[in-house]
């Protein structure tokens, strides 16, 4: 058996060789010549980045048929664009479009030149060279920064400088996240008929014309190395694709004391004193005054104790707002705006950011207050905690829960204070700590007998599981 199966196997391989051999000999071999490109043009001689130029060529071979003609489009000796044409036979008139894109960085008033290559079965090649032609950079009467909210901002441009947009006077965070518009409809929306800038691979880029597909990924974010206290001022380049945004620089936290915090504001009857700083990822920050106190609770998703005197900051680097509550004797991060994918925001019932001060301490201050401080809205720091992301779509936060006086709690995670994509209790899984129940809020239940302390609560969307575990306070 083993022998009728290997000569098979040889008559099969003979076979398909045969069969090659007879189609090589098929092939017509046709004698070498020199393929002729008798004309060729590009109009118009002067075009804007964006536009098609019609093409048209008269090519020939009188020996040998003809098999390609590329077309091959620099700019400034940089390649814009590539066309190939399939011909037949032994002579061919060809008239079509060129699209020649916008794209950042291209120079205006440049000069164009096209590389014709044609080729015939028989790898003869002629080449011919169109030159002589000029592409300018489109010119804009305004442009349109949309920001994620719908917020329409108009661009105009600088004077004298061709190609860059701005506007002052402004009063936005400072961080913005944006789509760059050249059109947009009569209600305040991007006009997908005309150019739109988009985020792509981290930078900014035009979006394919041909969509008007948009998600949440593709907003741009700009944001300076040190952050401003807020943006007063937006310069859009239009050459390169960068944004500016102008305005004072936040100081940089390095040390920090009672005194440093030097705004004043009341939350829900409690008094704070609280400053934004930009904050570096690792910064070892040294504290004086009762904020050095091992007594002051730094908020633990964003510092960490590394000795008397010192916290070391274990967020990203960005803007913050620090709120120091001498009553509760805690720390508190805030963010502007802050929204999902960076951070998530839970309200509700039943939670408090952790301090070591009883609830009869606060209470003896703030009459009827107690260690936990949230409700159902997003009006004060003290109403919601924010749950940091610590990576690709998970979240962390560490709370105080329930309430010593009342052993209840009912809370629920959103994507923004505007109440997006809020997390129900029955789409995740719960691991760790048994504390949580509900299809609908986060709920403790008041005769659940669940002692009041301190959780750190994991948030994981990538899976829909929830850890929850309890923590010890340095």
């Amino acid at each position: 058996m083993k022998n009728i199966n290997k000569l098979t196997g040889l008559c099969v391989c003979a076979l398909l060789l045969l069969a090659s051999c007879q189609e090589e000999e098929k092939r017509t071999v046709y004698p070498h010549s020199t393929p002729v490109i008798e004309s060729a043009g590009l109009t118009p001689g002067t075009f804007t980045y964006g536009d098609s130029l019609v093409f048209i060529a008269k090519i020939s071979d009188a020996v040998t048929p003809l098999s390609t003609l590329t077309a091959t489009i620099a700019i400034n000796n940089e390649l814009v664009t590539e066309q190939v044409f399939r011909t037949k036979g032994n002579g061919a008139e060809i008239s079509t479009k060129i699209h020649v894109p916008f794209k950042k960085g291209v120079l205006n008033n440049a000069p164009v030149e096209a590389l014709l290559t044609l080729v015939n079965v028989e790898g003869d090649e002629t080449e011919h060279s169109i030159s002589g032609l000029i592409a300018k950079r489109p010119h804009f009467d305004k442009l349109y920064l949309v920001l994620q909210n719908g917020t329409v901002i108009e661009l105009d441009p600088q004077p004298g400088n061709s190609g860059i947009y701005e506007k002052t006077g402004l009063d936005l965070p400072n961080a913005i996240t944006y789509l760059i518009a050249e059109k947009i409809t009569a209600d305040n929306q991007v006009d997908f008929s005309g150019y739109i800038w988009y985020t792509k691979d981290g930078s900014i880029d035009l979006l394919d014309q041909n969509t008007s597909d948009i998600k949440a990924s593709d907003y741009i974010t700009s944001k300076e190395a040190t952050f401003k206290k807020n943006t007063t001022g937006i310069i859009f380049n239009a050459i390169n694709f960068t944004t500016t945004l102008q305005g004072e620089d936040l100081d940089q936290l390095s040390s920090l004391s009672d005194a440093d915090l030097i705004f004043n504001d009341t939350y829900d009857s409690e008094h704070f004193t609280y400053k934004e700083y930009y904050i570096e990822k690792d910064a070892v920050i040294p504290l004086s005054d009762a904020l050095a106190s091992l007594d002051v609770v730094f908020n633990v998703d964003f510092f960490e104790r590394t000795e008397a005197g010192n916290v070391k900051f274990i967020g990203e680097s960005g803007a913050y707002i620090l709120y120091f509550n001498s009553t509760r004797k805690n720390v508190i991060v805030g963010v502007d705006n802050p929204s999902y994918p960076n951070y998530l925001v839970t309200c509700g019932t039943g939670l408090g950011y952790p301090t070591k001060v009883t609830t009869a301490e606060i209470g003896a201050v703030y009459s009827g207050h107690k260690r936990v401080t949230t409700g159902w809205g997003f009006d004060n720091i003290l109403q919601y905690i924010l749950f940091r992301k610590i990576s690709d779509n998970v979240f962390q936060a560490t709370v105080y829960t329930p309430d010593d006086l009342d052993n209840s709690a009912g809370f629920k995670p959103f994507e923004n204070t505007g109440w997006a994509n809020e997390k129900k209790a029955g789409a995740f899984i719960f691991t760790g700590e048994s504390i949580i129940t509900g299809d609908n809020d986060w709920t403790i239940a008041s005769d659940s007998g669940i002692a009041p302390d301190f959780y750190r609560i994991t948030i994981d969307l990538n899976n829909n599981t929830v850890n929850i575990e309890k923590v010890t306070l340095p």
